[in-house]
């Protein structure tokens, strides 16, 4: 849209551009120059046929009312005022997406909860007000970038309402409407709560409680045709939350959540899972309630979500590399730490340095570093909690019981001997997790085995009606962990050990060991030596060890696991499980050293200079171009090749959004396939270059084969070389093209910015090393042309 089209100012405030248009007005992104923000301006369209100044004053009343809701998860309304007799809101701006964009992707069971609970907080606050939303609907709702919900368009319909004349029109989105507004034309809070139904039902199905041709079909729907129950459509929705949803859709208002106070508590009670579900089945009723009280941590559901993620991923080259590094790269600490282990003796494959993550599942296997980047996330998670001691203590003991059971599956010709480490590590998967989220139940099980007649499996039992095994495996299994994983974490009869005739026999066996050595470890002497003893004794056969090899075992782990806890960055020397079962105090002092030594290392993190900096981009660009030479030397794909070029790149250019484009001759254009950043995704669904001439940027870059480099796309002298399609889908203040052009023919397109309002700023030897890179993937393309 041209500035003629639209007002360049409102009030005092600057306009920028159309964010939307919709029935009750306009919406511009607009600048406040007296605050230095962005604001969203609204503009209200009235009717025509009431008197213009009576409308303007009803609409600004009741906009005032609206005003005064102030809450974290509603869309505030900055200011309020009348231009050429049209009366405009200014708004929060909320940098995002709406939900009915959030949508288009299929969405989990944990993120719909989450976005409801916020939703419903939000319009709770409202109703406690005595003040109605009218229209609630996907486009009214906005997911910020910390995946935030906020309520947008507050009470909206029912300004356009007070402008009005014609008391039988219905105002609003009719597949959002209640019944009783259709038959009375009245907003009662009790209808939000049908339009809040409505949304969480589509949120959780991705379709549509109520459909039909035209708007008195859908009308007529809402008021008259039962809606079905949304596990119809959707098999992990629940009982509970099926019965939840159904209720908030009931047709007579009467039988329907009164507010949304009433319906968000009726919501947490279903998450908190009351105390007579729980004694229906005490394993499955167990399992679901460590899950829901683990949902009501905040981090958890990202945590959970990324796990899953990773585990789901397929093994396929093009789908799996590109997936399993978008899910490691968007965390930059997990990243380094996965890129220190895989260049150490646990995963080295003599085949040089590894330097992205894309090279490392080349050389090492999807599944290798997909386990190795779980074990991380989880030892992270449960590690850097401001917990009991008690829990870093196990935590500890399961990494050194994990740094054993990789030592011993090696010696023991383990096949993937690398997935003992995951094993071992999961193998305690349940109690440290009920050591974290049930923290009073799991005092009360240590109680009881203070008084002397309980073992812990009995003690686990009588308080949580299970055993940590189980739960461990339930909750590994809800993460999607492999098979193999899980029947590892299954415990065994160490008097009668099972046969060790397959892979996976072998993995549990030597999981199992290497944790029950961990707590033997912790015993007072002379118990411990006694444990040992009879511990290598029941395990000899099966793992072909000795006392010897036993003792060899837990030295070098213990020298591992101070290894180790640099790459992971982890203070082992306040560790009493650490300091007790050291056999030598040079090990001691070797931890203090490495805690030392990063210390240093942040001190010098801390005051690098930016010519520092520029080395270090300069640096990983270069490193990048080796593991993509190497590559190129073997049997790679372009896939494979393209991937460690683009991961390089975001790596470098810390903050930056990387995507490749690539030749589509269905769409007759250059389109986004894959790339990396914050809000990636919207960008890479509207990326798309016409191959048809026209004099851009884009096409003067291919025509030229040079690239191109564009400080400022707002420069009067650029802005009629930059496309409408980049302006209303990208914007970025800056960026910057790598053409691929093979005979003449453009092929493909390196694209880079960094965020829409931050310049990108690349020297001159790091433009030369980005070009190395662009060659590489010309020399990748024909190589396999």
């Amino acid at each position: 849209m041209t500035q003629t089209e639209h007002p360049t100012v409102f009030d005092r405030f600057h306009i920028n551009q159309v964010l939307g248009k919709g029935a009750q007005g306009v919406v511009y992104l607009a600048t406040d120059p007296d605050l230095h923000r962005s604001v969203a301006i609204k503009s209200i369209r009235l009717s025509s046929d009431i008197d213009q100044q009576g409308g303007v004053d009803s609409l600004l009343a009741e906009a005032r009312t609206v005003s005064k809701l102030q809450h974290p998860n509603i869309v505030t309304i900055y200011d309020l005022g009348v231009q050429d007799q049209q009366p405009f809101l200014v708004l929060e701006y909320i940098e995002g997406h709406s939900l009915r964009h959030k949508m288009g992707n299929p969405l989990g069971i944990e993120q719909c909860i989450r976005l409801m609970r916020d939703i419903l907080s939000g319009v709770a606050a409202a109703h406690t007000q005595q003040i109605i939303h009218c229209d609630l609907k996907p486009e009214n709702i906005l997911i910020n970038l910390e995946g935030s919900a906020k309520v947008a368009d507050f009470g909206l319909a029912q300004l356009a309402d007070a402008s009005q004349t014609d008391e039988n029109a219905l105002y609003g989105t009719p597949q959002y409407m209640a019944p009783e507004y259709i038959e009375t034309r009245q907003h009662k809070t009790v209808s939000d709560v049908f339009s809040l139904g409505l949304v969480f039902y589509e949120m959780l199905t991705g379709k549509t409680a109520v459909n039909g041709d035209d708007v008195y079909q859908i009308l007529n729907a809402i008021a008259n045709v039962d809606i079905v129950a949304p596990s119809l459509f959707n098999a992990d929705i629940d009982e509970g939350l099926d019965t939840f949803i159904m209720k908030s859709l009931e047709k007579t208002p009467d039988n329907r959540y009164p507010d949304a106070t009433v319906m968000l508590n009726a919501l947490n009670e279903y998450l908190s899972l009351s105390g007579e579900e729980l004694n229906t089945d005490n394993n499955d009723a167990t399992v679901q309630f460590l899950l829901r009280r683990m949902r009501h941590k905040g981090d958890f559901p990202a945590f959970s979500q990324t796990v899953s993620q990773l585990n789901k991923i397929s093994s396929s080259d093009t789908d799996g590399l590109v997936s399993v590094s978008n899910s490691i790269l968007k965390d930059y600490a997990l990243t380094n730490k996965i890129l220190r282990l895989v260049n150490s003796a646990y995963y080295s494959r003599g085949a040089g340095k590894i330097n992205t993550i894309s090279r490392a599942v080349v050389m090492l296997g999807i599944n290798t570093v997909k386990s190795i980047a779980a074990a991380l996330m989880l030892f992270d998670h449960l590690q850097n909690k401001q917990q009991s001691q008690q829990l870093k203590e196990d935590t500890v003991k399961s990494l050194f019981s994990a740094l054993v059971a990789n030592e011993l599956a090696a010696s023991c010709k383990v096949n993937n001997h690398e997935e003992a480490f995951l094993c071992a590590l999961l193998e305690q998967l349940g109690k440290l997790l009920s050591r974290f989220y049930l923290h009073e139940e799991t005092l009360a099980i240590e109680k009881l085995m203070m008084q002397g007649d309980y073992s812990e499996q009995k003690a686990v039992s009588e308080i949580l009606g299970t055993s940590y095994h189980k739960l461990g495996i339930s909750v590994a299994r809800e993460w999607g962990f492999p098979e193999q994983i899980i029947e590892s974490m299954k415990p065994i009869d160490f008097d009668h050990l099972p046969k060790q005739d397959n892979n996976t026999q072998k993995l549990r066996t030597v999981s199992q060991f290497s944790n029950a050595l961990g707590h033997s470890l912790q015993l007072p002497q002379p118990q411990k030596a006694n444990a040992i003893k009879k511990l290598t004794k029941q395990f000899s056969a099966a793992l072909k060890i000795d006392e010897k090899k036993v003792s060899q075992l837990i030295a070098s782990s213990h020298k591992e696991l101070v290894k180790f806890s640099q790459f992971i960055q982890f203070d082992l020397t306040h560790s009493k499980f650490f300091n007790q079962t050291s056999s030598e105090d040079t090990l001691q002092s070797e931890a203090a050293t490495v805690q030392q030594s990063h210390t240093v290392d942040g001190l010098e993190i801390l005051e690098e200079n930016t010519d520092e900096r520029q080395r270090t981009i300069e640096k990983c660009l270069s490193d990048g171009i080796q593991d993509i030479t190497n590559t190129l030397t073997g049997d790679c794909t372009i896939n494979q090749v393209m991937q460690m070029i683009m991961e390089t790149i975001y790596r470098a250019l810390d903050g930056s959004r990387v995507v490749l484009c690539l030749k589509d001759a269905k769409t007759a254009s250059i389109r986004a396939r894959f790339g990396y950043g914050d809000d990636i995704e919207p960008i890479i669904q509207n990326f798309s270059v016409p191959l048809a001439y026209h004099p851009d940027v884009f096409h003067i870059a291919f025509k030229n084969n040079v690239d191109i480099r564009i400080d400022d796309t707002q420069d009067p002298k650029i802005r009629a070389k930059i496309p409408d399609w980049y302006y209303n889908n990208i914007n970025a203040r800056s960026f910057t093209i790598f053409p691929i052009v093979v005979k003449h023919s453009p092929i493909a397109l390196i694209y880079i910015d960094n965020g829409k309002d931050k310049p990108i700023t690349i020297s001159d030897n790091q433009l030369g090393l980005l070009k190395t890179l662009r060659n590489q993937a010309i020399l990748a393309i024909k190589s396999n042309s």
